[in-house]
C-alpha cells in the first residue's frame, strides 16, 4: 500500500478552511492529517500534548465564537 505523505493531500482540507466542512472530502483529509501525525508522533519526530490542554484550547476558542452576556 502507498504511504500517505502531507503534500498528497488534497489543497482543501481542514487546515483550509473549506467552505463545506460536512463533505466527505473535507472528513477524509482530517483523518488522513490526524492519521499522519499519530504516525510522526509513534516516530517520536513530533510530539503531542496533554488532552487537557486540546480541551482547554477548544472551550476558550468556543467561548470566544459565541460569548456569554
Amino acid at each position: 500500500m502507498k504511504e500517505t505523505k502531507p503534500y498528497d493531500l488534497p489543497k482543501e482540507g481542514p487546515k483550509n478552511k473549506v467552505s463545506e466542512p460536512d463533505s466527505k472530502e473535507y472528513i477524509l483529509t482530517g483523518l488522513k492529517e490526524a492519521f499522519l501525525e499519530m504516525k510522526e508522533v509513534k516516530a517520536r519526530r513530533s510530539q503531542s500534548r496533554p488532552a487537557e490542554e486540546l480541551l482547554k484550547e477548544l472551550m476558550e476558542e468556543r467561548d470566544e465564537e459565541n460569548p456569554i452576556e
